[in-house]
């Protein structure tokens, strides 16, 4: 794996960032968010509709809420950064003409077996957030949830998104914040109780446990003004913050768990921003 200190400094192509991609895709390519909801036999219906209950109903309700589902009915939908394609298949049930990708072809795989079984319709291809092969002024909606503070030219992407959206096309892109559930869970008690700060940066000790898996190759945590920088490109910009809803009855026990684990509760950026 590639130890990388400061990710923000790799912008430009280079065997690093090469190297650092490789380890991201490798990484990804078998662990897909929310996977660990269901106890069902996987990949069957029972299996992602019990998944779609608990992220939709109990650790992310806000989902819904922000990502439009029902309101782009005819409209040409990219998800970058598909997963297992449970949001895209939301847009598809909703009308939308739907496209996604991912940088690894297991998460394509998963979301092509998401479809199949639904009996839904989407282009699904394996392509780098960083380098979208679409055209210019293609898509009404560009849409990507938790994926972007993964790859090392977060600019880049948000860039292209920008690119290939039509003039008035929207996007709305979720990205981790340096909230304080990051200071108090990572800083305070793996940092200086637990003393990991004295053996590794605080970038390996964000990578470490900011993922259910552990030990991401990268995750970058931003601030509300880091955040707006990236879509100086966008006329109209609106950022909110949301958190990983904690599903025991008040939050107590899980967030007890939470801060031993040290993981789980950090916020999440929500941005829509329009072309």
């Amino acid at each position: 794996m590639i130890e990388q200190n400061n990710p923000f400094s790799i912008q430009q192509d280079s065997p690093l960032k090469d190297a650092l991609k490789n380890d991201i895709r490798r990484y990804w390519n078998d662990k897909q968010p929310g996977q660990w909801y269901s106890k069902q036999k996987t990949g069957e219906k029972e299996y992602y509709d019990d998944i779609d209950y608990k992220r939709y109903n109990i650790f992310s309700p806000y989902i819904p809420k922000i990502a439009e589902f029902s309101e782009h009915k005819g409209e040409k939908v990219l998800e970058v950064g598909i997963g297992m394609g449970l949001d895209l298949k939301q847009y598809s049930k909703n009308g939308a003409i739907c496209y996604g990708i991912d940088l690894t072809e297991g998460a394509v795989n998963k979301a092509k077996r998401v479809f199949e079984i639904y009996g839904l319709k989407a282009e699904l291809q394996v392509m780098d957030a960083e380098n979208l092969k679409f055209d210019d002024n293609t898509f009404d909606l560009v849409y990507s949830m938790g994926v972007l503070h993964h790859t090392p030219n977060t600019q880049k992407a948000i860039n292209g998104i920008c690119r290939i959206l039509k003039p008035g096309g929207k996007a709305i892109v979720m990205l981790y914040s340096k909230s304080w559930q990051h200071y108090v869970i990572r800083v305070f008690y793996a940092g200086i109780i637990g003393r990991e700060l004295f053996r590794m940066s605080m970038q390996e000790l964000i990578n470490k446990y900011s993922e259910a898996y552990g030990f991401s190759p990268l995750t970058k945590l931003y601030s509300r003004k880091e955040v707006k920088s990236f879509f100086t490109k966008f006329s109209q910009v609106d950022v909110s913050h949301w958190h990983y809803k904690v599903p025991d009855k008040n939050g107590i026990m899980q967030k007890i768990k939470s801060l031993k684990n040290r993981k789980y509760l950090q916020g999440n950026w929500v941005i829509k921003a329009i072309k």
